[in-house]
């Protein structure tokens, strides 16, 4: 019998021991409490779970959906139980990932724990991973797999809540649930392929988000920098080069064109276009992306490098399009400018400016000012309901926060105001309620997010 071929000094299973006792002082358990209503996301507190990327700056790396979009609290517990208070530094306007910061000074007992490497190129289909995190509120759960999927779309959980989008995601089976969003995705050497984002309820299904964006985002936070994200307001979506070939993009025309490889296993066509966004007019839905910058644009790190690199400045795309090649050069707007970084808070209302994430669900226009949470006086839960965005205030056009405030500044107390309505998950709903600002309350506040702190 042939001597086995072992590379290792250790069996394998011994190693994955080694390498959860490292992982330990990397991966936080987080508290997090919501103060306010913001976008889809309602005050309200839960636990989650982080890892350190950077030791010496102190920087954690978690979900989007865990950091929250709205003013929240953040609390880090280590596996030695001590806690640090985390501020938010980052979260990207669309992908689901977020950074935080802490004071490493703030450790107590010299104690510094080990930062975990972010490597996207190590992913493959069939590889052995751990996830490590804060399952169900336990802390230090670990949870193995093996990635199937690489190319997934990202999930969608529903209309009237957060939705990743303009990404692959990975999915695997695994039985991690709530509170281990967050988590670090780790092969066998310790190092991140992707970070936990969801799964699919009632099922196994767990999806991941690769790494690579937040590779790249990484580095501009390290220099306590903003990284350039750009927006054609268009939602794409990869199909296999079979569903290509059935929209008219054979496979022999694919690969002269550079988008069918040995290593892709598919392309990306246009799924939604928002009305009067970049792409409004010169896109169309099912339009198959051929290249970006005269370059072969297979899959979304092609097309968002491009993207993001020309912010303020135009993007050349050629696509297929009804059994024809086309070219377009389209705006490349500032994906910061449409994300809202403060809300109006009067009368036990929450207002602020209508966000991507809510047009994107009912493909709408990106305008007016949505009600995050009804007031008992200025905009009544009854009268006005969920999901509502004003479009017009006592006949005057609504169409971003500081507009809504120009009309009500001018409102006397005693004097009724017509609101116009419409549902951001139906923009044919339309209503209209008459209200007034409400004869006793706090002041109205505004409250705006600083770039640099992430309050």
């Amino acid at each position: 019998m042939a001597a086995e071929d072992c590379t290792d000094d250790k069996p394998r299973d011994i190693r994955w021991d080694t390498l959860q006792d490292r992982l330990r002082s990397s991966v936080v358990s987080i508290s997090l409490s919501q103060c306010f209503h913001f976008d889809h996301e309602s005050a309200h507190s839960s636990n989650a779970t982080g890892f350190v990327v950077d030791a010496a700056q102190g920087i954690v790396l978690s979900n989007r959906h865990v950091m929250n979009s709205g003013p929240a609290f953040h609390k880090a517990t280590f596996f030695n139980n001590q806690e640090v208070f985390l501020q938010p530094t980052y979260y990207d306007p669309i992908h689901d990932f977020a950074f935080f910061r802490y004071d490493p000074a703030d450790l107590q007992n010299s104690f510094v724990p080990k930062e975990i490497r972010l490597a996207p190129e190590k992913a493959r289909s069939g590889m052995e991973f751990r996830i490590v995190g804060n399952n169900s509120n336990e802390k230090m759960s670990v949870h193995q797999g093996e990635l199937s999927q690489l190319d997934r779309n990202a999930p969608n959980y529903g209309s009237d809540a957060y939705n990743d989008f303009n990404t692959f995601y990975y999915q695997a089976s695994s039985t991690s649930r709530g509170g281990s969003s967050g988590s670090p995705v780790v092969d066998v050497e310790g190092d991140a392929v992707a970070i936990n984002a969801g799964s699919h309820g009632g099922t196994l299904a767990s999806f991941f988000l690769p790494l690579e964006r937040v590779v790249y985002a990484l580095d501009y936070v390290r220099r306590w920098e903003i990284p350039p994200r750009g927006t054609l307001q268009a939602v794409f979506k990869h199909i296999t080069h079979v569903q290509a070939a059935h929209l008219g993009l054979e496979s022999g025309v694919a690969a002269r064109e550079g988008v069918l490889t040995d290593s892709t296993t598919g392309v990306l066509t246009v799924n939604k276009i928002l009305p009067g966004g970049p792409a409004d007019g010169k896109l169309q839905v099912g339009d198959i992306i051929i290249s970006v910058e005269k370059r072969p644009c297979p899959g979304f790190s092609e097309l968002f490098d491009a993207i993001d690199s020309l912010v303020g400045s135009q993007v050349a795309i050629r696509v297929f399009s009804h059994g024809e090649f086309k070219a377009v050069t389209l705006d490349v707007m500032d994906l910061y400018a449409i994300t809202p970084s403060q809300f109006l808070h009067i009368g036990e209302a929450v207002l602020h400016n209508v966000s991507f994430q809510l047009a994107y669900s009912s493909s709408a226009r990106i305008t007016g000012v949505y009600i995050a949470r009804c007031g008992r006086g200025l905009f009544p839960y009854p009268e006005v309901g969920h999901c509502k965005a004003i479009q017009a205030v006592n006949g005057v056009p609504v169409s971003n926060l500081h507009a809504l405030m120009d009309v009500l500044q001018d409102v006397r107390r005693d004097e009724p105001i017509v609101v116009k309505v419409v549902d951001h998950r139906d923009p044919r709903y339309e209503a209209v309620f008459v209200t007034q600002l409400p004869p006793v309350c706090t002041p109205a506040q505004v409250f705006t997010r600083s770039k640099v702190t992430g309050f």
